[in-house]
């Protein structure tokens, strides 16, 4: 046991008593050097960006599914009016209101003679 933990210190530190460069990744001292510090601005620049875009992705796929419902609630609506439509249409020919009228019992009978038109002299 005491030799695989000294076998895992000799591999974090070089001959030269300086850490190596998973030692440095793992403590976190990379954090501390110049050239990383520099491009803090650029690295909270990029993280931003990622966080706009996931939020965009996410407004994106709630838009998508708020247009399919009303897609669906349209096709809905479309074949309502259209079923609508059709028994109107049924109801308004002509031998159906004759039919209705003889079921309601009015006196009223089809002209055999069509109607004339009158024309200005």
């Amino acid at each position: 046991m005491e030799k695989q933990r000294a076998d895992i210190n000799k591999n974090q530190t070089n001959k030269k008593g300086g850490k190596t460069k998973f030692g440095v990744f793992v403590s976190g001292d990379y954090l501390n050097e110049s050239k990383f510090s520099k491009n803090y601005p650029l690295i909270l620049y990029c993280c931003i960006l990622i966080l706009g875009y996931i939020a965009y992705v996410f407004y994106y796929q709630r838009t998508q599914r708020l247009e399919i419902a009303q897609r669906t609630a349209l096709q809905e609506e479309r074949s309502r009016a259209m079923v609508y439509q059709s028994l109107r249409m049924n109801a308004s020919r002509h031998s159906t209101i004759s039919d209705e009228i003889k079921k309601r019992g009015i006196d009223l009978h089809d002209s055999p003679t069509p109607p004339k038109t009158i024309k200005k002299q």
